[in-house]
């Protein structure tokens, strides 16, 4: 009667550039935060951040080093605690989670 979890869209920040909003995914229960160092996606496409998120928007202050820059993801769990896709790379291949949200 749950959806499988798909990919969470339209991942962007909102005013004051700490504050991050999504598109609504239509198997929601919670949404889980990963986060990494940009340009090279280490740790291999981010760690969990935050879990368990109930809205389509978080605030992330954290302040990246000097030079560097932060890249975020966002999942979905359905009700039944499956965790969707990170998404895919250029090349088609889906990001794999190496570091899942418990």
């Amino acid at each position: 009667a749950y959806p499988p979890p798909g990919e969470v869209t339209g991942l962007k920040f909102g005013p004051g550039r700490v504050t991050l909003l999504w598109n609504p995914e239509r198997s929601i229960g919670t949404y889980d935060l990963y986060r990494g160092v940009a340009p090279a996606f280490l740790p291999a496409y981010g760690i969990c951040s935050q879990s368990g998120v109930t809205a389509e928007t978080t605030t992330d202050t954290t302040v990246p080093f000097v030079g560097g820059a932060l890249y975020y993801l966002v999942t979905v769990r359905n009700r039944l605690s499956e965790e969707g896709t990170k998404g895919f790379a250029s090349s088609g291949v889906e990001r794999p989670n190496t570091s899942p949200c418990p």
